[in-house]
Formats: structure tokens, C-alpha cells, sequence
């Protein structure tokens, strides 16, 4: 098509049909996925509409059905993302033989692994908020089996190196608080970057966080060793 002073004009394209597969629906999908995190995370579930998703995507409401079926098949997506990023190879994490400092660094890198994706960190973040304040099924079918491994699994390492019984209180009271540890710079990225830019914002410096809560996580498993070797002598 030509216009009057000869220039071509483009043909218009029709938009593509979200029920047909194409060459670009892997990116469609992609994108669905990371419009649906932000805005999840700054809405939160019940405050977010498809309609609105799709038109922060620039996509038709359609692709919504055609890649996840539903609303909650594109949260639990998203949550999906969240939870592969931060998943623990729990297999590997309980091999016996690591030395504990081994095993707390790949705790760690795993927790932490999320801050090492960008922005989409920070719309994961928001989300695990909205969870917090708002909790909804999906989160506790998806999020919450992965929290009760990780601690569990972190108990029994901490029963096998202490030598404590894993019924004890102390060992849970114990992993929750190096848990603590690494979900703080996760669940708090917004205000450490307020407080002290730079804390977070690059790999090595995730790498120095990482290595001090190792430091840190040793020198408290190593106190409570102490603190219950009296008992364990009687």
C-alpha cells in the first residue's frame, strides 16, 4: 500500500488469535507472566483483575485462558517462579559427610537466589507480602510445603551435628532463627536498599551476605552445642 507521496505503508497486522499456538507465544507467555508478578505483588490476588493484566501485557484477555487457564492458574504460575528460584535440593543439602558450613552457604545461596534475578525479585518480594498480610490457598499449597522442608531439613542437619534429639524444641527454635537470617534481606529488600544502597545490589555482594551469615549461623550452632552438652553428658 502506497501513500500519496509514495511512500509504503505498512499492511496493518491482525492481532494474533491467543487460541492458535505461534511463533511468538512463548514470549506472550513470558511476558503474561512477568506483567501478572508485578502487579500481583503490588495489588495483591483478590485487587487484580485479568482485564488489567492483559492490558499492562498489551496482549488479548484470551491469551489469559489459552496459557493458564485462569486467574489463579496465572498466580499459581507466579508463584511457581518464586518458589523454583528459591527451591533447596533437599537430597543434596542432607548428604551426610558435608561439613555444616558447606551445607549453611547452599542453604543460603539457595534462600537468596531470588535477589540475583533483577527486577523480578523485587515483584516476587511484594507478592510474598501480599501472602503474608493476605494469605491465599495457592500460597499455602505451593509456598508453605517448600518453607516446612527447608526447615525440617535444616533440623535434621542441625540434630546430626549437635547430636540433639530432633524432637527437641531448641533445634526448631534454632532453624527458624538461621532462616530468619535469609529471609530478611528477601522479605526487606525495598528498606535495605533505603537504608544502605549497595547491601544488595550486586552478585558479590550477595556473595559477602551469604558468607556472613555462615559466620554467623556457625557461631550460634556451635553455642547452643555447648549450651546443651551438660545435659547430653548426664
Amino acid at each position: 500500500m502506497e501513500r500519496l507521496d509514495g511512500a509504503r505503508l505498512r499492511q496493518p497486522t491482525a492481532p494474533a488469535d491467543p487460541r492458535k499456538p505461534h511463533a511468538t507465544g512463548s514470549h506472550t507467555r513470558k511476558r503474561l507472566l512477568l506483567v501478572a508478578l508485578k502487579l500481583f505483588g503490588e495489588r495483591g490476588y483478590a485487587n487484580t483483575s485479568t482485564r488489567a493484566i492483559a492490558q499492562a501485557a498489551r496482549v488479548n484477555i484470551a491469551s489469559i485462558s489459552y496459557y493458564f487457564d485462569s486467574k489463579e492458574g496465572l498466580y499459581c504460575a507466579a508463584l511457581d517462579q518464586l518458589v523454583s528460584a528459591s527451591r533447596l535440593d533437599v537430597s543434596a543439602f542432607t548428604a551426610p559427610g558435608q561439613p555444616i558450613g558447606t551445607l549453611l552457604h547452599d542453604l543460603f545461596s539457595s534462600l537468596l537466589a531470588p535477589l540475583r534475578k533483577g527486577r523480578t525479585a523485587g515483584f516476587a518480594v511484594r507478592l510474598c507480602l501480599h501472602e503474608l498480610i493476605a494469605p491465599t490457598p495457592m500460597c499455602r499449597d505451593k509456598i508453605a510445603p517448600v518453607i516446612r522442608d527447608s526447615h525440617q531439613a535444616l533440623v535434621g542437619v542441625l540434630c546430626s551435628h549437635i547430636g540433639a534429639d530432633d524432637a527437641h524444641q531448641d533445634m526448631s527454635r534454632l532453624a527458624f532463627t538461621i532462616l530468619g537470617m535469609a529471609l530478611q534481606p528477601v522479605m526487606m529488600r525495598d528498606v535495605i536498599d533505603g537504608i544502605h544502597p549497595g547491601l544488595l545490589q550486586s552478585d558479590a555482594a550477595l556473595d559477602t551476605w551469604i558468607a556472613r551469615m555462615v559466620e554467623g549461623s556457625t557461631a550460634m550452632i556451635a553455642a547452643e552445642q555447648r549450651r546443651l552438652a551438660p545435659s547430653a553428658a548426664r
